[in-house]
């Protein structure tokens, strides 16, 4: 019910998005982690959600030939449903198993809550389906009265008590102040809520050790699939609109070495060689070798250092996911 796609390799087709589609809105609809647009139609895009998976036309940015394209997918419901636990109707994609609801909504520019047939969220991404404005984040390690961008080079958590109505998400519903970002007046919405699911997905935040040798054990509770990386504190020196890697939303897929044109694992889990910026998909990068190794439980982060991915500078939140959870939900690339 839910699917990102982005490209990696990038030929003579530049200026490429990272597209997200949900059953929600149905195929052909899409809306651009990297972007404020509006959501489009895009008729050579995903054509249609399948069982199991989903079609592709011909459109270039995510299905142009010799190229490679990474493609994240969560299981939600077969078919939406209306749902009345919050103040305004939202009709839900969701899964309880995978923890994962795609909801949609119309805002009435006044505080409101909106179910999310879930249970409590650790991360929320809301975008305004009808208009040019920036997508609005939240995550636990935030407050009610915070909020983090997606699209770009994103703040590291601003306040501003329009956005969710000074209040943290529920289990049955999210709050939503009057910001325009989140509740015009009769536009349409798009909320995707992420719930940590045991042995599926797992939150939490990482400090880099200072000039350290020491590898550093990561625990997710499985072998992660993929990885979504956002520096949520820097020092006072520093600006969250610098250039630093850390202030970019980072996705890191564990995708055998070999896929990305290499040959080199590290025995039975690959080492990790690729992350690419949601908010800016033409910022790719190598991790190098040996640096980041996944394990059964997580990762292994070897000499704490993870090239322009991460800097010891900056506390990070990451929220991981595995292909497949111990119990029935599914995830993968």
């Amino acid at each position: 019910g839910l699917v990102m796609l982005c490209k990696v390799e990038d030929g003579s087709f530049s200026n490429f998005d990272t597209h997200i589609y949900d059953k929600n809105s149905g195929a052909t609809k899409a809306v651009m982690a990297n972007s404020d647009a509006a959501q489009s139609t895009e008729s050579s895009g995903l054509t249609a959600f399948t069982t199991g998976g989903f079609t592709v036309g011909t459109d270039q940015d995510i299905n142009n030939s010799g190229e490679l394209t990474l493609a994240f997918a969560w299981a939600t419901a077969a078919s939406s449903s209306t749902n009345n636990s919050g103040t305004i109707q939202s009709t839900v994609n969701a899964s309880t198993a995978s923890g994962v609801s795609c909801v949609k909504y119309v805002g009435t520019g006044s505080n409101a809550t909106v179910g999310h047939g879930i249970g409590t969220p650790s991360l929320v991404l809301v975008k305004d389906l009808d208009s040019a404005n920036d997508w609005r984040v939240w995550h636990k390690e935030l407050t009610g009265s915070q909020y983090m961008g997606l699209n770009g080079f994103s703040d590291f958590g601003q306040t501003d008590t329009t956005v969710w109505n000074s209040t943290a998400p529920s289990s049955s519903v999210l709050s939503i102040g009057t910001a325009s970002e989140v509740n015009t007046s009769g536009n349409n919405y798009m909320a995707i809520c992420f719930q940590e699911i045991d042995g599926f997905s797992s939150s939490g935040t990482y400090t880099p050790y200072d000039n350290s040798n020491e590898p550093h054990q990561l625990w997710f509770g499985f072998k992660p699939e993929l990885v979504f990386i956002k520096a949520i504190s820097s020092p006072t020196s520093m600006s969250p609109d610098s250039l630093d890697q850390g202030t970019q939303w980072t996705m890191v897929p564990s995708t055998p070495a070999q896929k990305f044109g290499t040959t080199t694992e590290f025995g039975t889990f690959p080492a990790l060689y690729h992350y690419q910026q949601i908010g800016n998909p033409n910022t790719t990068g190598s991790l190098g070798a040996e640096k980041i190794v996944c394990t059964s439980s997580g990762w292994t982060i070897k000499n704490d250092y993870l090239n322009a991915a991460l800097s010891q500078d900056y506390t990070y939140f990451y929220f991981a996911w595995a292909r497949n959870p111990y119990k029935y939900a599914r995830s993968g690339h």
